[in-house]
């Protein structure tokens, strides 16, 4: 059995967090000497309300690398928390030993969590602003233009490849485009 807990930095259990155990096979190329991985299965739970997860594994000598993901791409929340230095524990030694494993993993605060929250709270929650400051966190840059005698808002997210343009509250438009550097402000 694979199991671990996942909690915030304050020792908080996180509730609903996604998990993968991904095992793998393995090979070393003959001909080119790099390492192949030849099998791949990815199986995905996520945390109860203490925390904890759990993958029971039936033994296949098949697969022959064994690991927790604790990125997995579309259900991380990169807003509330810091991606981990080190997503991907290997347990291989111990799965392949037919061994228990148990992981602890603590999740660090967005630098942006708690004044994104402070925000949401002046604007509300239910707002178009609110719920893209919660899907997107802060923007990094606001830009007010004039277009046909009206003011609209943009928030811009490059590095994630996203636009916002508001009238008030309003969204008008969503853009998305390729991710890239900030602009830099004039």
């Amino acid at each position: 059995m694979v199991a671990g807990k996942v909690m915030d930095n304050s020792g908080k259990p996180i509730e609903n967090f996604v998990v993968e155990f991904i095992v793998e096979r393995e090979v070393i190329n003959v001909g080119s000497f790099n390492r192949e991985v030849v099998g791949r299965k990815v199986f995905t739970t996520e945390t109860d309300r203490d925390g904890t997860f759990y993958f029971t594994w039936n033994v296949d000598n098949y697969y022959n690398r064994f690991y927790l993901n604790y990125f997995v791409k579309d259900k991380f929340d990169d807003v509330k928390f810091m991606i981990p230095e080190e997503p991907m524990v290997d347990v291989s030694k111990s799965v392949g030993k037919m061994k228990n494993f148990e992981d602890q993993r603590v999740l660090a605060y967005h630098p942006d969590w708690f004044n994104l929250l402070k925000i949401i709270d002046q604007i509300g929650v239910d707002t178009n602003r609110g719920k893209i400051l919660r899907k997107w966190g802060i923007y990094e840059r606001q830009t007010d233009e004039e277009i046909a005698g009206k003011t609209y808002t943009f928030w811009w997210y490059y590095l994630k490849g996203k636009a916002f343009k508001f009238e008030n509250d309003n969204l008008v438009k969503e853009f998305t485009y390729k991710p890239m550097k900030p602009v830099a402000e004039e």
